[in-house]
């Protein structure tokens, strides 16, 4: 298959994916009334991603190749990069085990079983978004793309999905910000894919956020520190992550 074949299939993939987030987030706002955001959105949201995340694993076997998109061994020396993020995650972590373990006792068998399709719910989320924007995108475009315009198209792309949570609820001021905070991490993941080899540590981490972060009402666990200084981290790797790929104007991966 030709890199332009690969460059459709990666821009089809995205459409479909898009498409099938915009119908489960008006499903879950409008027919069920989850809103965004909420927890119990993934009563109804788990079912589109089951079938978004079937999509990825599919046009990756079919068109691509497991490792093609990502799905390499780690580059242990550059995954360095990827230590803020480690250590943000711990914190969150720790943080969130210990307002579960106060929490524990007034959870009731729905919370133990919202909890639970959340933290699959949420896992479904971070393989399936990563496998097809730092994967299937970025990978697609890389060859006949510059190294730069391929990632800046994967983290458009990654922000632009978010803009259907218009329709779960969300108003537009407040989605304008998710656009610019999902263009942020895309910017910085992007790079991190490149450096690090793998998808895997991208996975786990966009996984564990999710979960953490979507099911803090549930357990009344504080994180606006903890996100904050995410925020921060962010802004500093993007900066120093797009610095370091200055004088590579192509990839050949």
């Amino acid at each position: 298959m030709t890199v332009i074949d690969k460059r459709n299939v990666a821009i089809i993939t995205t459409a479909v994916y898009v498409a099938l987030m915009a119908i489960g987030m008006y499903t879950s706002n409008h027919i069920f009334g989850y809103s965004y955001g909420e927890p119990e959105m993934f009563y109804v949201i788990i079912f589109f991603e089951i079938v978004m995340t079937l999509l990825g694993l599919y046009v990756t076997k079919k068109h691509f190749g497991w490792t093609n998109v990502g799905f390499n061994n780690i580059n242990y020396q550059a995954l360095r990069w990827f230590y803020p993020f480690i250590f943000i995650i711990v914190l969150l972590l720790i943080g969130y085990a210990s307002a579960l373990i106060e929490a524990i006792e007034s959870l009731s068998s729905a919370d133990w079983r919202l909890l639970t399709i959340t933290l699959i719910g949420t896992a479904l989320v971070g393989l399936s978004e990563e496998l097809v924007f730092r994967g299937i995108v970025l990978r697609g475009f890389l060859g006949r793309n510059s190294l730069f315009s391929s990632m800046l198209l994967s983290a458009v792309l990654f922000s632009l999905l978010h803009a259907v949570n218009i329709l779960g609820g969300v108003p537009v001021s407040a989605a304008l910000i998710q656009l610019a905070l999902t263009f942020l991490f895309g910017m910085v993941f992007a790079p991190l894919a490149i450096k690090i080899g793998s998808l895997s540590p991208l996975i786990i981490y966009h996984w564990l956020w999710d979960f953490c972060i979507i099911s803090a009402p549930l357990i009344g666990f504080e994180h606006a520190v903890i996100t904050v200084s995410a925020l921060a981290i962010e802004i500093i790797l993007c900066i120093a992550l797009w610095l370091s790929f200055k004088s590579r104007k192509t990839c050949t991966i």
